[in-house]
């Protein structure tokens, strides 16, 4: 099984040895942009001692300042679990009506092989490009990245 650096190191390379251009994002994530929306790759340890695992976990931000009404969270509850990914709100910090609403997918790092890698970012960001419009419409909010 890989350390979280080596396999931090091992989405570099596949995602350079695909052509895809990425610009770092905090510690050691990445940010790659796909039409209106942006997707962010992270690993993180989970588990303890012989359980422990590293995840990646893929997100992509929507939109932002959208109001947090019992209306979005019905919504991300009972319709939005994508096959590729599901829907996640965050409140704002000192604006608790207020939050950006997610696309995120997990996937396990222990094995990882680039088409399993390619496969998952484009379809969450191919879902993400399009359903910021559709939620913006339906929810209000500002989308993540106008198109390039």
């Amino acid at each position: 099984m890989p350390t979280r650096s080596e396999l931090n190191d091992k989405i570099r390379r596949i995602i350079a040895d695909e052509g895809l251009e990425a610009e770092s994002h905090g510690e050691d994530g990445l940010k790659l942009y796909f039409g209106s929306s942006a997707v962010v790759i992270e690993t993180h340890e989970i588990g303890e001692g012989d359980s422990k695992r590293i995840a990646i976990e893929m997100s992509a931000s929507l939109l932002s300042n959208v109001s947090i009404t019992d209306e979005l969270c019905r919504y991300v509850a009972l319709e939005g679990l994508y096959l590729w990914g599901a829907l996640r709100v965050y409140r704002n910090f000192g604006a608790p009506t207020t939050g950006t609403l997610a696309l995120y997918y997990v996937l396990l790092g222990d094995f990882l092989d680039p088409p399993e890698l390619l496969t998952a970012l484009s379809m969450l960001a191919l879902t993400a490009d399009g359903e910021d419009d559709v939620l913006q419409k339906r929810f209000g909010g500002v989308r993540q990245r106008r198109d390039r």
